[in-house]
């Protein structure tokens, strides 16, 4: 397919973030026959600064400001690398917790527990998951293992825990333990996937079995209002260098994007024509506020993916259209995916008579849902139908 296609990207992305995520769109755009891509990459010349927000924010660099964080991944391998000598770690650190509020609304007592976990039986499946990892006499021998621990009676016994939670322990120590257990040397772990998937079912399993999973909404509610607030103002730093590249570039566009259009505006007068603009969330954005202007000569089609330009147009925070205005006679076929489970992506048909709605249901949570589209098959073959 000739011409170019044109990824803008979206708001907050700089660095090796944008050429891994160029690279794909790239290397996916070859394989389907496809114009050839080229970048626009318009956030580190015109984008929010880096450390904004630092000069502003109370206690900055006290509330972790400026400091990479380690990642909930890098966080779990941590505990599990813990969990590897000592599994009754975490059961441990739950019998020495402090007393705070009396456990309520929840019908539960640690002899209930202990006789749980003492007359556990697995479902098939999870019993099948089992053999096929090689863990069934293991997992057997963990069970046996944590119910005569000190650890576990004085975990169970203390009432500051919520037994609930204490589940999520428990069965993090037993599949750590069934390991230690299985395993003669280091090449004999198992994947960490598995492993993860294996706490995660028996999780389910303890919580289902004891019919707990109705009271984990008042108990979660209870928890969050408890530490939210304590929580946030200890990461206010993290947070700014967090979310300032990400809101700054939208502030940045809306307030003076002059700069930004010009710029998407040279760089399609400097590719082989026919153009196709590929833009995604604010690269979206920039690419209708655009095209509203004035007529961009080259362009044959607009793609705008996990965008937030319909939604702006709705409030009549669009800079190039006058809430409620009709697209321009000349703009070009426009193709608009979004994933429900993106949270910034947003319908355009049906304020834009000549758009078209395009779902991906990745099954991806918010925030991996809005960038999971380039790798999603789906998403590849309709852009081949739409361009046809």
């Amino acid at each position: 397919m000739s011409g170019t296609m044109l990824f803008v990207h979206g708001t907050g992305v700089r660095g090796e973030r944008y050429r891994a995520t160029l690279a794909t769109v790239t290397a996916q755009a070859a394989a389907h026959g496809l114009p050839e891509v080229r970048g626009v990459p318009w956030g580190d010349r015109y984008g929010a600064p880096s450390g904004a927000g630092s000069r502003t924010t109370p206690r900055y660099q006290a509330t972790h400001g400026g400091r990479r964080l380690p990642t909930e991944q890098e966080k779990l391998a941590g505990l599990w690398a813990v969990l590897y000598t000592y599994p009754w770690f975490e059961l441990e650190l739950a019998a020495h917790a402090d007393q705070q509020d009396a456990d309520e609304g929840y019908d539960d007592s640690p002899q209930q527990l202990y006789e749980q976990i003492a007359g556990f039986q697995a479902t098939p499946a999870l019993t099948a998951r089992l053999a096929d990892l090689g863990l069934t006499e293991a997992f057997q021998s963990a069970l046996t293992d944590i119910i005569s621990c000190q650890e576990f009676f004085d975990a169970i016994n203390n009432e500051a825990n919520d037994l609930f939670e204490l589940r999520r322990l428990v069965a993090r120590a037993v599949v750590a333990r069934a390991l230690i257990v299985q395993s003669s040397g280091p090449w004999t772990w198992i994947e960490p996937a598995d492993r993860d998937e294996l706490a995660s079912r028996l999780t389910t399993e303890l919580g289902v079995e004891m019919g707990v999973w109705d009271a984990m909404a008042g108990k979660s509610k209870q928890l969050g209002w408890r530490l939210a607030e304590s929580w946030w103002q200890s990461q206010r730093g993290a947070f700014t260098d967090t979310t300032s590249p990400l809101a700054g570039d939208i502030l940045r566009f809306l307030a003076r994007g002059d700069e930004m259009r010009s710029y998407l505006a040279r760089q399609i007068r400097a590719v082989t024509p026919p153009v196709v603009l590929l833009g995604h969330s604010l690269g979206g954005i920039m690419c209708v506020d655009l095209l509203c202007r004035k007529p961009v000569g080259g362009v044959r089609a607009l793609i705008t993916v996990g965008s937030q330009a319909p939604m702006l147009h709705e409030l009549g925070a669009l800079p190039a259209l006058a809430a409620e205005a009709a697209l321009p006679e000349d703009f070009p076929p426009w193709l608009n995916v979004y994933d429900e489970r993106d949270i910034l992506s947003y319908l355009a048909a049906p304020i834009f008579d000549d758009a078209i709605d395009f779902e991906i249901a990745s099954g991806q949570p918010f925030p991996a849902s809005h960038s999971s589209y380039w790798t999603a098959p789906l998403f590849w073959r309709r852009l081949v139908e739409f361009l046809a």
